[in-house]
Parts: structure tokens; sequence; C-alpha cells
């Protein structure tokens, strides 16, 4: 299962939780791609385990 076989409204709230991590510069901004598939992988178990 990809991120986008997700429900969209699922896909709107990971790509605003990836949005605001980047904002507050929680991590180095040269691992965006990472910390992508890392959400992308989170919010798949979650969807998963429901």
């Amino acid at each position: 299962m990809k991120l986008s076989d997700l429900p969209e409204g699922v896909q709107v709230v990971a790509a605003e939780t990836l949005s605001q991590i980047i904002a507050m510069n929680v991590y180095d901004k040269d691992n965006t791609l990472e910390r992508a598939d890392f959400i992308a992988k989170a919010f798949l178990a979650l969807y998963q385990h429901e």
C-alpha cells in the first residue's frame, strides 16, 4: 500500500504534518525526503491498524 492509496483526508493530514515539521525546523532540511518517507510509513501503519 502507498500513501496515495489512503483516503484523501488522511493524505492531507500527512502532508500537513510534514509541512509543520519542516516549518518548525525540527530536523535538518537536507533530510526532507527521509522525513517524508518516515511520515508516509507512519500514516500507513496507523491506517492499517484501524
